[in-house]
């Protein structure tokens, strides 16, 4: 995992500039898009990359909903309820993204000021944070690795640990990390319970020259969390 870790994360600015697979579909209308079938199965979906809507253009993925690729831009909103995207999900700019379900098959990735909300989902790629971009854990099941470049990483649970070493909230994970032959990652490995119950046992790497870092939040702001995810999206499209 860790070497896995050191390659993928120095290739990552090539993955994000290439999505490759699929062709590219813009919507920037500043409606609201439910998608719940396999329409869009092989496209990579850009919200919002040619106008910038206010309120932004809204995205909700349902059950039986597949997209090759799911990125939103300036002022637009995602939330996953279900479905699969069969490669990224992105937050780009001032977007913002929630995920309670469904499964991401590549790069979770909030970047240029994008908000991602975890609270359940699957996620068989990274999940990343680079230019100023901020991801919200508190819950889904992390099955690679945790990437800070230059954002920051906030987990919300309890019980965290790198190592034999109990974490205390308000602890960056970057004063935990070791670095090792790439001498431009702290890396470690972070275990501990989500908020959502769900275990978290995963890689985590932090850029040694950047702000990057991934930090153990107070209880109390859990709850606070809760409510500010679901206040985004229902206040702009509801």
């Amino acid at each position: 995992m860790k070497k896995k870790l050191i390659v993928i994360a120095g290739l990552f600015v090539i993955t994000f500039v290439s999505l490759t697979q699929g062709a590219n579909v813009f919507i920037d209308d500043g409606a609201k898009h439910v998608i719940n079938d396999g329409a869009y199965q092989s496209n990579n979906i850009f919200l919002d990359f040619n106008i910038a809507n206010n309120p932004g253009t809204h995205c909700e993925l349902n059950s039986g909903g597949k997209v090759g690729g799911l990125m939103a831009g300036n002022n637009s909103t995602i939330e996953v309820l279900d479905g699969e995207i069969g490669y990224n999900l992105q937050a780009h700019d001032n977007s913002n993204v929630v995920i309670r379900g469904g499964t991401v098959g590549s790069y979770t990735h909030a970047l240029g000021n994008g908000v991602l909300r975890i609270y359940g989902g699957i996620f068989n790629g990274p999940v990343c944070s680079n230019d100023n971009g901020i991801v919200h854990v508190a819950g889904g099941t992390i099955n690679d690795y945790l990437e800070a470049f230059d954002g920051t990483i906030y987990l919300y649970g309890s019980n965290f640990k790198v190592g034999d070493v109990n974490l205390k909230y308000g602890d960056n994970l970057r004063d935990y990390g070791t670095v090792g032959s790439n001498p431009y990652w702290f890396l470690g490995i972070i275990t501990g319970t989500l908020q959502d119950n769900t275990p978290l046992n995963a890689d985590f790497g932090i850029h040694t020259d950047t702000d990057g870092a991934i930090i153990i939040v107070p209880e109390p702001a859990s709850i606070i969390l809760l409510g500010l995810g679901a206040l985004v999206l229902r206040k702009k499209h509801y």
